[in-house]
């Protein structure tokens, strides 16, 4: 377990299926789990770093690209209410939250709350009723999961963050059969919004079949 998560007991969890399941495949529910985790730093600069970019607009990553990134094709396509602010579209409050998401000049940058680092970076394009992300530059290390993976974890950051939706993630290929592996990859991956995990694809899931009760505020 990483060092900087704690969690006091291991919870039951549980495979779900249609329709006990929310979604129209098997999924692995960990909310429990993720609901238990705290997050101590050991290092105290990184909370004071975490602290320091809260106050961040975005100013940190415009104009960036993420570390050694490569193009992955994804063509995500969400509904769109004409309404598109610019500037900070989520920001963590507390470190169980892993994420800062902006809109700049129509890019999403997708970074780590507690470091800053620019993970990933997509043009947006607004139509009527429909926005759409054709590509996602991604830091070059998290290719190792394959092209598919973070497409899907895309995916879910805009349905989890900015829809606020309780959506399923896609469990790595490269992760064994285990629960609680699952369960702590959404953790360390998304933080306590990781909710329902599955190795189905997810990204056919339009955000209003996901259910509403997000823990995000």
């Amino acid at each position: 377990m990483n060092p900087d998560i704690q969690l006091p007991h291991l919870p039951d969890l549980k495979w779900l299926e249609p329709p006990t399941c929310p979604f129209p495949f098997r999924c692995l529910d960990v909310r429990s789990f993720s609901a238990q985790m705290t997050a101590a730093p050991v290092d105290p600069l990184v909370l004071e770093r975490f602290t320091a970019l809260r106050a961040s607009t975005g100013g940190h990553v415009v104009d960036l690209l993420p570390k050694a990134d490569i193009l992955v094709p994804c063509e995500l396509s969400y509904p769109y209410n004409g309404n598109s602010a610019e500037g900070a579209l989520f920001k963590a409050t507390r470190m169980e939250e892993k994420w800062d998401i902006y809109l700049i000049a129509e890019r999403l940058y997708f970074s780590r709350s507690w470091t800053g680092e620019l993970i990933y970076l997509a043009d947006v394009r607004f139509s009527f009723d429909r926005v759409e992300l054709q590509a996602v530059r991604a830091a070059g290390r998290s290719l190792k999961e394959g092209a598919i993976q973070i497409a899907c974890d895309v995916d879910f950051l805009i349905k989890s963050h900015l829809f606020r939706r309780a959506a399923p993630f896609l469990i790595p290929a490269s992760l064994p059969e285990d629960d609680y592996a699952a369960a702590a990859y959404g953790y360390s991956a998304f933080g306590r919004v990781a909710a329902f995990a599955t190795r189905e694809d997810p990204r056919s899931l339009e955000p209003g079949e996901c259910p509403v009760g997000s823990t995000l505020p």
